[in-house]
């Protein structure tokens, strides 16, 4: 009897054991579970702020992304304008170009024309003068000819009267003298008859110097009445010719006036475009300021976004890890709680009856937690699978971004190689202008180098402004 009772008091002793121990170990694990759901709340808690912070930062990061891409399509606007302008005023240029050597060519082609005219009318008036020359020589030496002539015959005259005088002296002597023998007398009309001789010779040539006379004055009145008839010809003519050349002379002055007038209008027209390709090289000049500002802030920019789409690829990756661990945790906390669903049954197997609706209270209780857990973490799993999905879209689409940017930043390089261009065929349509209208009326300069030529223009239009 004694040894029964003893036997059954160990027996409730051993069951009192069993039962505090079990209810040690249930608190543990109930404490246990609570820590760890503490500790998986907290996880979720932090992984939950950062994808907050993470989103806000994204948010602002796309707000900057969007206000800069504004400013760059109101910069690229503006350039466009400024290009198209450029462009109108180019075409302007080379229209008032192209009229201005047009009109130089006409001026240039009358200017010509008048120079062959006057050069052709002063030819003319030299021969005249030659010729009027020639004639006035032929008129005086005619002139000396019927002088010789005439004196000439004057002296024969004059010898004619002498031996008519000398014969009628001879003829008195004879009447005086009477008959005289005929040695006196032959030698008397010897000389008689040598002096008619003489006398007959002197007429015949008095008659031969007549009638050259009348031939020369003749001639000399055929000449007079020619020249004067010339003379009169040539006044009218020359009359004509000067009225014509007063004609001439006022027309050239009237063109010489006009192209005064157009060389001022030029001049000023050169001033205008030397101000206006001024004004182009300091827009251009300002314009590639601007590139190379815009150049730098891409690159800035480029290398911002790539920093963030690096930093953002690792928060991807540290978030994805931390998916992982926290899957890994929850399996590992799974498999704990079927190792302590396992106890548990365990437990129940051996303790009594009396616990049975405890353990299931408490079994029912952890399986709403698993359910609830389950649940909470498949709801965080899909929430983190579109937060990763998204983002994995919002970087591919950066990087579309930075490809795009890469894009203009290539078609702004282009638009740069092209406004030099622009720039170059500017000055050199400058440089041809300031040539083509100092070519013509001032003598031609010792050629200088392109860059002096256009140091010197910029230097005066700014003095001048």
């Amino acid at each position: 009897m004694d040894r029964t009772k003893s036997d059954q008091s160990s027996k409730e002793t051993s069951h009192s054991q069993n039962d505090e121990s079990l209810l040690q170990f249930d608190a543990e694990t109930v404490k246990l579970l609570v820590m760890r759901g503490d500790e998986l709340f907290e996880c979720l808690t932090v992984c939950e702020e950062r994808y907050g912070a993470l989103e806000e930062r994204y948010s602002a990061l796309e707000e900057e992304m969007e206000a800069k891409e504004a400013r760059h399509k109101q910069q690229l606007d503006e350039n466009l304008v400024t290009i198209n302008l450029l462009k109108r005023r180019e075409e302007e240029l080379l229209q008032s170009q192209e009229k201005s050597t047009k009109d130089l060519a006409e001026k240039q082609q009358s200017w010509e024309s008048g120079k062959q005219g006057m050069k052709y009318v002063v030819d003319e008036k030299n021969y005249q003068a030659a010729r009027n020359h020639t004639l006035e020589t032929e008129k005086r030496k005619m002139e000396w000819k019927v002088k010789g002539v005439m004196k000439h015959n004057s002296q024969q005259t004059f010898r004619i009267h002498t031996l008519e005088k000398e014969v009628q002296k001879l003829v008195l002597q004879l009447e005086k003298q009477g008959e005289k023998n005929s040695e006196d007398q032959q030698p008397m009309e010897a000389k008689l008859k040598q002096v008619e001789k003489e006398n007959e010779d002197l007429a015949k040539k008095n008659t031969s110097w007549e009638t050259d006379v009348k031939q020369l004055k003749d001639q000399m009145r055929e000449k007079e009445e020619k020249f004067s008839k010339d003379l009169a010809e040539e006044q009218l003519s020359w009359e004509s010719e000067k009225h014509q050349l007063e004609g001439e002379r006022r027309e050239m002055e009237k063109t010489l006036k006009q192209v005064e007038e157009s060389k001022k209008k030029l001049a000023k027209e050169n001033r205008s475009l030397e101000l206006d390709v001024t004004l182009n090289v300091l827009l251009v000049k300002q314009l590639e300021k601007d590139m190379e500002v815009q150049q730098e802030e891409f690159s800035k920019r480029h290398q911002s976004w790539e920093t963030k789409a690096s930093s953002m690829e690792t928060e991807i990756k540290e978030v994805t890890q931390e998916k992982e661990d926290l899957a890994q945790t929850l399996q590992s906390q799974a498999t704990e709680f079927k190792d302590i669903q396992a106890q548990l049954h365990q437990a129940e197997d051996e303790n009594n009856m009396s616990w049975e609706t405890r353990v299931q209270q408490l079994g029912e209780e952890m399986k709403e937690q698993k359910e609830k857990c389950s649940k909470d973490l498949s709801q965080k799993h899909q929430s983190w699978e579109t937060t990763v999905h998204l983002m994995e879209t919002q970087l591919k689409e950066a990087k579309e971004e930075r490809d795009n940017l890469a894009q203009t930043r290539l078609s702004w390089e282009t638009k740069e190689k092209k406004m030099g261009e622009e720039k170059t065929l500017l000055e050199d349509l400058c440089l041809h202008r300031k040539n083509k209208s100092r070519g013509f009326f001032a003598r031609r300069r010792a050629t200088e180098e392109r860059d002096v030529v256009l140091q010197k223009m910029l230097h005066k239009m700014e003095e001048r402004r």
